[in-house]
């Protein structure tokens, strides 16, 4: 193509591209975006860049989920500078903004490779464009550029596709190596971007002489070096979530028919879909899998030794190996996830769209029926327009992305519970507990539905024997999530049982200490029990984070005002101090459950629960002898109590 001519379809194709998008701009943060932006306060401040590098912990505020993505962090804590806080807007150009260079640098590098295969370049030029067109407008990568925490796809691909252009374009860095500096940016944003070494292998293979594959030994150390330090960085409270490797791994390949079938017909797109694993290695969905990922590969060694369809081997190459990550035998919590996508489907379009072009070529169709087939082009990219745009109007709020995956994954719990989270919001309490009951049929042992559950219970005006089983089964089923603790904390608080409180909050904290309302409890809690000392250093523990924090501000210059004072104590009735032993036996401090007890008895000493707490508490410290003693006092009190008999013949049982 004529140089103008090109550049005015630039032009044309990127104001297309704003256009399609320009509805996405104000759409919500949603799912992980919550955790790792909205609650994170280390993304509020510039002066963390630093630590990002240095401290994965920074990246979330639930421990399971802190990976290491320093350059994430520092993408997020720009946008928030930007907005002058939680601006959406502000977050949505910063992605938008990657992904519009990313596609710039991608006609580019399949330019070079078209080139090498075409002998007329303004064929490759128009073929190039198409490629690109199809990626950037496919609804696919939708769901990746709306959902805001997924900006980690689209910075480690950009990087990995800077990369490519470098080392295509610029003699210099490839004599030096410098073109290897992106994708370091690009792993420490998503390691999937490590697939760099492999791509270029092939690449290097299918397009130049054999003679460079020899320079691509740094490149692959560089990769791995990258690959181990991002490991060796990664918090160890991080979890993938699954917990079958060989299954999900054998999962995978029936995976891959959906995500093939999902490149030439997006219509079944959802952000958290309804997959399980297989059932067993003997499932016609893996044989199927297995029968698609072989004929891709008969295709790659069909085409890798003719000149003209190397494209073709290079495109589905790189698909596949840019899906090797999330495909392998370390199982992810989701089996498949559309955002996915965003890398591997590089590879499709150029496999795909030069593939069709040298058929439409090759057999005179596109120069017989030209206009034909110029009309079922155009509408085609109508529809991949119309599509993205539609799948923009699902994220736009949390009621529409959730609802729609009722409707797309209706077999997905957490779906359920998060459309059932916004009606809760709405006060359509009877619609969030229809939807919550359903959740609980798919997902009985799901930590936070059973979270959400008691607090929607508690806002319909359930009784509280009613309403705090749901919050300790949170605990039970979901000991490592601190938002479980927190919830069940300031259930406590709302009965006045503040004694009981002060540990969940307490354990909270100890998961993650810029959680700014359980500091505020904490403190709180302190304060009404005239523990004012403990309330200041409290406040002062969340002024760290929060310096302006007006609630702490208050809390502390109350409790110093305090100090000093001649007011007592709040002194804790038996009851308080019997549901405070229970707290710290749930979060499995024993030695402070039996201390909480043996306060309670100097209030009674004739109390069978404190006693049989003791006992329990006992119990799991193996101190058998200390438990028989305090049990059988309960039994002497109490002959009927049933617990205390249990506790007791498994004390027995075990001494023996």
């Amino acid at each position: 193509m004529q140089s103008k001519y090109l550049l005015s379809i630039f032009i044309i194709a990127l104001m297309a591209l704003v256009l399609v998008y320009a509805n996405h701009f104000d759409n919500s943060f949603h799912f992980d975006d919550f955790h790792t932006i909205e609650q994170n306060a280390y993304i509020r401040r510039m002066d963390n860049v630093g630590l990002f590098f240095k401290d994965g912990n920074t990246f979330s505020v639930l421990p399971t989920n802190r990976s290491y993505r320093p350059v994430v962090s520092t993408a997020l804590a720009v946008a928030y500078w930007l907005g002058g806080g939680y601006e959406v807007f502000w977050f949505h150009v910063l992605i938008f903004g990657f992904f519009v260079a990313q596609n710039i640098l991608l006609f580019f590098v399949f330019r070079r490779i078209l080139t090498t295969c075409i002998d007329t370049v303004s064929w490759a030029d128009a073929c190039s464009l198409g490629c690109v067109l199809v990626y950037s407008f496919h609804p696919a990568i939708a769901e990746t550029v709306n959902y805001i925490i997924s900006i980690s796809d689209v910075l480690s691909t950009f990087f990995v596709v800077l990369t490519f252009f470098l080392y295509q374009y610029s003699p210099f860095s490839k004599r030096y190596y410098l073109y290897l500096l992106p994708v370091a940016l690009g792993v420490l944003a998503k390691p999937t971007a490590v697939m760099l070494a492999p791509l270029l292998l092939v690449y290097v293979y299918l397009f130049e002489k054999k003679a460079e594959l020899q320079r691509l030994i740094f490149p692959f150390v560089w990769c791995l070096a990258l690959y181990f330090f991002v490991d060796f960085m990664t918090p160890s409270t991080w979890v993938g979530g699954g917990d079958n490797p060989l299954m999900y791994f054998l999962t995978q390949f029936w995976v891959m028919v959906y995500y093939v079938s999902t490149f030439f017909l997006p219509i079944h797109l959802s952000a958290d879909t309804d997959w399980q694993l297989l059932g067993s290695v003997f499932d016609v969905r893996f044989f199927a899998g297995l029968l698609l990922v072989g004929v891709l590969l008969a295709v790659i060694f069909k085409t890798y030794n003719k000149p003209k369809l190397k494209p073709i081997a290079f495109g589905l190459t790189w698909f596949l190996l840019a899906l090797l990550p999330t495909s392998s035998v370390v199982p992810l919590a989701e089996v498949l996830n559309d955002h996915r996508l965003f890398f591997p489907y590089i590879g499709m379009s150029l496999a795909v769209i030069y593939g069709l072009t040298c058929v439409l070529v090759d057999n005179n169709w596109l120069k017989n029926y030209r206009k034909a087939f110029i009309l079922i082009g155009v509408l085609l990219f109508l529809g991949l327009c119309f599509g993205t745009y539609q799948r923009n109007e699902v994220w736009d709020n949390e009621e529409s992305l959730w609802y729609n995956v009722t409707i797309r994954s209706p077999k997905n719990g957490r779906g359920l519970m998060n459309y059932g989270l916004t009606q809760m919001a709405k006060g359509n309490h009877l619609v969030a507990y229809e939807y919550y009951t359903k959740a609980l049929i798919l997902l009985p042992k799901y930590s936070y539905l059973h979270v959400n559950m008691g607090i929607l219970l508690q806002a319909m005006g359930k009784s509280e024997l009613e309403v705090e089983p749901y919050f300790k089964n949170g605990i039970e089923y979901g000991a490592i999530f601190p938002l479980n603790y927190y919830y069940y904390g300031k259930f406590l608080c709302d009965r006045n049982r503040l004694g009981a409180a002060i540990p969940l909050f307490q354990k909270a904290l100890s998961m993650n200490k810029i959680d700014l309302y359980s500091h505020q409890y904490l403190a709180f809690c302190y304060l009404k029990t005239n523990q004012n000392q403990a309330s200041i250093a409290a406040c002062e523990q969340g002024l760290k984070f929060f310096a302006s924090d007006q609630k702490l501000l208050e809390y502390k210059q109350s409790a110093t005002q305090n100090l000093g004072s001649d007011e007592p104590s709040m002194v804790q009735t038996e009851a308080d101090l019997i549901n405070e032993s229970l707290v710290y036996y749930q979060l499995k401090s024993f030695e402070k459950c039996i201390e909480s007890c043996q306060k309670a008895l100097i209030l009674n000493p004739n109390s069978a629960e404190a006693l049989n707490n003791i006992g329990s508490a006992y119990n799991e410290l193996k101190r058998y002898d200390k438990a028989i003693e305090a049990l059988e006092k309960a039994l002497k009190i109490n002959p009927n109590f049933e617990l205390a008999k249990n506790n007791l013949a498994w004390a027995k049982n075990q001494l023996k």
